[in-house]
């Protein structure tokens, strides 16, 4: 990723683990990316992301999707058909932090011939969904660390 369009960062007070098995639960994901959201998967990887905008599904296709365990989750989404029009590249990722605890860093850039029209737009809607998935996983993360105190 060369620019970010998008950019949160989130300090959680668990240990790095704890938020990786969170974010590498591809079945959970609903969890805390809302209800309703589904993940295909090809092996042990994403293939795609399906969710609803009100009461039409929407597809997102990934594609360069790489994993490296305990530390990131990287790929590149668009819609079917979208092909060069418009695609972003997501990273999500978990930082150990000096203190025992992480960071927890989603990323997204957006290309495509329709990325100059519509990143404004799309940089003000992901800002606000990831900083909320960031505080979901940290519920999350905190609430599942207590209970094994």
């Amino acid at each position: 990723m060369c620019t970010q369009d998008v950019s949160v960062e989130t300090d959680i007070d668990v240990a790095s683990g704890v938020v990786w098995r969170i974010l590498s639960d591809f079945e959970s994901w609903d969890d805390w990316h809302g209800p309703g959201l589904k993940i295909r998967k090809e092996g042990e990887r994403p293939k795609q992301l399906i969710f609803r905008i009100g009461p039409l599904p929407v597809a997102i296709n990934l594609s360069k999707v790489k994993i490296v365990t305990g530390k990131s989750i990287e790929w590149r989404g668009a819609l079917p058909f979208s092909g060069a029009l418009l695609f972003g590249e997501r990273r999500l990722a978990v930082e150990p932090t000096s203190k025992g605890t992480c960071k927890l860093i989603q990323r997204e850039s957006f290309f495509g011939l329709l990325s100059p029209l519509l990143r404004s737009r799309l940089s003000k809607l992901y800002q606000n969904n990831y900083s909320l998935f960031n505080e979901n996983i940290k519920a999350l993360a905190e609430s599942q660390s207590n209970k094994l105190l």
